[in-house]
């Protein structure tokens, strides 16, 4: 699995790790990809996008630097590996849970006029990743106008 590491360099300071480094290179375990590596530009923090085949041997290279460096370590996906695995879950969970829509039913029926709020605000559009926040934001602005508006309505 592929794996973010951040690594902050110990005290802030980039040299011991720079030194070993050119020394005595990567230091990587048999089976360790290192596919990427960035530095921010204070230098305090690395960024490395890391492949490994478990956990252990990573852990096997963090301990070659754990003396200059300390690690926050983030699995991570491909945003395609991510985005078809949602699309089967979403397909799985579909198939294996009938009672999901029996549910949503049984809410639109108590609680029309936001379901159709809902619906209005979603059905006919292709959410883009970029666009989503954009249009939730819309969708939830409206429906506090419209709760304004109602509960204003009803105090007069």
């Amino acid at each position: 699995m592929r794996r973010m590491l951040i690594e902050r360099f110990k005290d802030g300071d980039e040299k011991p790790v720079g030194e070993r480094f050119r020394r005595d290179g990567r230091i990587l375990p048999d089976g360790v990809i290192d596919h990427a590596s960035w530095v921010d530009p204070a230098g305090l923090r690395c960024f490395q996008l890391m492949e490994a085949p478990n956990p252990e041997s990573l852990a096997a290279w963090r301990s070659r630097w754990d003396d200059l460096v300390a690690f926050e370590t983030v699995p991570v996906l491909t945003s395609a590996d991510f985005w078809s695995k949602a699309t089967l879950e979403s397909a799985h969970t579909a198939a294996i849970e009938p009672s999901l829509s029996k549910s949503a039913d049984s809410f639109a029926s108590r609680n029309n006029h936001v379901w159709q709020a809902a619906k209005r605000c979603v059905t006919g559009h292709q959410l883009s990743l970029m666009g989503l926040r954009g249009r939730v934001n819309d969708c939830v602005r409206h429906r506090q106008s419209r709760l304004v508006a109602d509960m204003s309505g009803s105090e007069r």
